[in-house]
C-alpha cells in the first residue's frame, strides 16, 4: 500500500501531535514544550518531551523520537499505512490509495471482516436483551443487580441465547459471515465431527470487551443458571490479546489522566458498577493476572494504581504478586481494603458511592500493605522479622528508598533493612578489576564521603536516592556508603573492618575538619552527583556523534534526522544541568538527573 508524499504531508499537518499524544501519555506544559512519562520505556520522571510546532516527540531517557506517524506506529505497533489511514481519518482528510498487492489486500480484508463480525454480534446481543422475550430473564438480573438500563446500554451489554436459529452464528451466517471467519472471532467452535460450527456463547448474559478506540475486540459470558462455568471468555484472536486489553479502558482513559488515578478492580460487574456510580476512572484486566504489558497502558495515563482486588486469599495474593511489577512500572501502587469480604459491586450495592469513598480514603501505599502482610503472616520474633527482610529484598533493590519504611513498620534499626540492598545492583561486568589494598580514589568519592561523615544528616537523605548507583560506581566502598546511609555513626563504620586502602581513605576523612563549610554541604553533595551525570552525557553526545558519522556513510537521510534531533535534545539537557550548577540550584539539578536517570552507567 502506498500514498502520495502531497497526502502525508497533508495529513502530518493536519494531526497536531499534543492532541494525538495526549490520548495515550498525561502530558503537562513547560514552556513552549510538553513533557509526561515515556510510554516507551520506565521512569520515574518525565522525559518524554513533545514540540508541538515542531511536530515532534523525543524521549530523552530511551532515545524514541520522531513525528506522529512514528509515535503511533511504535505504540500501537501499526505500519506506516495504517498510521496513515488512522490520523487522516481523524483529520478528516480522504485517503486515496494506490494499489494493493494481492496479500495486501487479503489480509486487510480479513482484519476487517473479523472486526464487522465482532461488531455485528454485539449489536445482535444487544438487540436480544433489549427486545426478545429470550432476554426477559438477563434484564430482571440487571436489575436485581442495579444495573440501570442507560448504563447498560452503554456498556452494550447483551445476551447470547442458546435457542435453535436464534444463536449468534446462525444470525451471522445469515449475514453473510463464512463459519471460519466467526470461529477466529472468538465465537464459534467447530463441531467434533467437523460437521460445521456451534455457538461459543450460550445462555449467558453478554460483556464487550473493547480496544482503547472502543473497537469491539472479544467479549466475556456470564452463565444465568444451569451447569458450567460461571464466566467464560474470548479466546486470544488475531484481534484480542488479553494481556495487551484493559476492560472499560475505552471509557476510562480521560477520568484516569482527570483522576491522576487508575482504579484495577477484578470483574466485568465491578466496573460497571464503579463507573455507574461516579468513578470512572476503573478497569479490570479480562480474566487474567495484570501483566506488564497492562501497566505499562496505565503508566502512560497515571503513576497511581489503586488496586481494589477481592479481600479473600486469592486476592490478597494477587495483590501481592502485582506489586513488584508496578515498582518495575514505575508506578505507585496503593490498596484499598474492602470488609467482610465484598467485592466492589457488593460495596456499592449495600453502601452506595460513599462506602466506596470511605474505602478509597482508607487506601494504604502498597508497599507497606506488602510489609504488614508478611509481618502478621511470619510473626514479630526475631526470626520472622528477618524472614519478612530477605522477601521484601527485590522490592528494596528496586528502591531503596523504601527502607526508613520498611524499618519503621518492622521495628528493627533502617540498616539492618538498608543492608539487605542488593549493593551491585548495577551490572559490573564493565567495571575494571582494582586492588583493594592499593585503592586510590577519586576527587568526587573522597569529597562525598566526607560530607557524609561530617555532616551525615543533611548528605544522607540525597546520597540514598542514588544508592545503588554510586554504589556501582564505587564498590570498594559499597559497604561504608550503605553503612553511613543507614544512619550508622561514622566511630561505628570505623571500626569495621575494611581493606586497608578503605581504612586509611576513613581515618584520612575523618581528620579532616574544613573541607565544606555548613552551608555548602548540601550543593556539595549535589554537585558531585551532577557532574557523574554530566560525564554520561558527554559519553552520550560522543555516541551520537559517531553514529551520525556511520548514518552518512550510508546517506541515511532518516537515520541522521533522528539523530540529530537527538542530539539537539541532549545538548539541551546538558545546557540545563549546567546552568543549574552554576546558578547554584541544587533542587533544579536534583531533578535533571533524576528526570533522565543519567549516572547509572559510568564504571571508572
Amino acid at each position: 500500500m502506498g500514498f502520495s508524499r502531497d497526502l502525508v504531508e497533508l495529513v502530518r499537518e493536519r494531526s497536531d501531535i499534543v492532541e494525538v499524544v495526549s490520548r495515550h501519555v498525561k502530558l503537562t506544559r513547560r514552556g513552549n514544550k510538553y513533557v509526561g512519562l515515556c510510554p516507551f520505556h520506565q521512569e520515574k520522571t518525565p522525559s518524554f518531551n513533545v514540540t508541538q510546532e515542531r511536530g515532534w516527540f523525543h524521549c530523552f531517557g530511551c532515545s524514541a523520537g520522531g513525528d506522529v506517524y512514528k509515535f503511533l506506529m511504535q505504540l500501537e505497533g501499526l505500519s506506516f499505512p495504517e498510521a496513515v489511514k488512522e490520523l487522516a481519518q481523524s483529520a478528516g482528510v480522504a485517503v486515496e490509495e494506490r494499489e494493493l498487492t494481492a496479500e495486501e489486500r487479503a489480509a486487510f480484508k480479513r482484519r476487517d471482516s473479523l472486526r464487522d463480525a465482532l461488531d455485528e454480534a454485539c449489536s445482535f446481543f444487544e438487540k436480544t436483551l433489549w427486545t426478545s422475550a429470550l432476554g426477559a430473564d438477563a434484564r430482571r438480573y440487571l436489575d436485581d443487580r442495579g444495573i440501570n438500563k442507560e448504563t447498560a446500554r452503554k456498556e452494550r451489554l447483551g445476551f447470547a441465547t442458546g435457542e435453535r436459529g436464534q444463536t449468534v452464528v446462525e444470525h451471522l451466517h445469515r449475514k453473510g459471515f463464512i463459519g471460519e471467519i466467526v470461529a477466529e472471532a472468538g465465537l464459534a467452535r467447530r463441531g467434533q465431527y467437523g460437521d460445521g460450527f456451534y455457538s461459543f456463547f450460550r445462555d449467558r448474559l453478554m460483556f464487550p470487551i473493547r480496544d482503547e478506540r472502543g473497537r469491539v475486540v472479544s467479549f466475556g459470558g456470564r452463565k444465568l443458571a444451569g451447569d458450567g462455568p460461571k464466566y467464560i471468555n474470548t479466546a486470544e484472536t488475531p484481534l484480542y490479546k488479553k494481556k495487551k486489553v484493559l476492560y472499560g479502558l475505552n471509557s476510562a482513559r480521560p477520568a484516569i489522566q482527570k483522576a491522576d488515578r487508575a482504579i484495577i478492580v477484578e470483574g466485568y460487574f465491578d466496573v460497571i458498577a464503579l463507573q455507574q456510580a461516579g468513578f470512572v476512572e476503573v478497569v479490570a484486566s479480562c480474566g487474567t493476572a495484570l501483566t506488564p504489558e497492562h501497566l505499562t497502558i496505565i503508566r502512560r495515563l497515571t503513576r497511581n494504581l489503586v488496586l481494589v482486588l477481592d479481600s479473600d486469599k486469592a486476592g490478597t495474593d494477587a495483590t501481592e504478586k502485582v506489586i513488584p511489577l508496578c515498582l518495575d512500572a514505575q508506578l505507585q501502587p496503593w490498596r484499598v481494603e474492602i470488609e467482610d469480604g465484598n467485592d466492589p459491586d457488593d460495596l456499592i450495592q449495600s453502601g452506595g458511592r460513599q462506602a466506596f469513598e470511605a474505602a478509597l480514603s482508607a487506601r494504604e501505599p502498597g508497599v507497606e500493605w506488602l510489609i504488614r502482610r508478611k509481618l502478621n503472616q511470619y510473626g514479630r520474633d526475631a526470626a520472622g522479622k528477618e524472614r519478612v527482610i530477605r522477601e521484601i529484598r527485590p522490592l528494596l533493590n528496586k528502591l531503596p528508598t523504601l527502607a526508613p519504611t520498611a524499618a519503621q513498620i518492622l521495628g528493627v534499626p533502617t540498616g539492618v533493612v538498608l543492608r539487605e540492598v542488593q549493593t551491585q545492583r548495577l551490572p559490573l561486568s564493565a567495571s575494571p578489576e582494582y586492588d583493594e589494598q592499593r585503592w586510590r580514589p577519586d576527587k568526587p568519592i573522597v569529597h562525598l564521603l566526607w560530607l557524609l561523615f561530617h555532616y551525615q544528616g543533611i548528605a544522607a537523605p540525597i546520597v540514598l536516592k542514588f544508592l545503588p548507583e554510586l554504589v556501582g560506581r564505587y564498590p570498594q566502598v559499597s559497604l561504608v556508603l550503605t553503612a553511613i546511609v543507614a544512619r550508622e555513626t561514622p566511630a561505628a563504620v570505623l571500626t569495621k573492618e575494611h581493606p586497608p586502602g578503605v581504612s586509611r581513605v576513613l581515618s584520612a576523612i575523618l581528620g579532616r575538619t574544613d573541607l565544606y563549610q555548613p552551608s555548602e554541604v548540601q550543593g556539595g553533595v549535589v554537585e558531585i552527583i551532577a557532574k557523574f551525570a554530566l560525564e554520561h552525557l558527554e559519553r552520550q553526545d560522543q555516541t551520537i556523534g559517531e553514529k551520525i558519522g556511520h548514518a552518512e556513510r550510508n546517506s541515511d537521510e532518516v537515520e541522521i534526522t533522528v539523530l540529530i534531533q537527538e542530539k539537539i535534545a541532549l545538548n539541551e539537557v546538558k545546557y540545563s544541568l549546567n546552568r543549574a550548577i552554576k546558578k547554584a540550584d541544587w533542587d533544579a539539578c536534583i531533578d535533571i538527573v533524576e528526570r533522565h536517570s543519567i549516572i547509572k552507567t559510568h564504571q571508572p
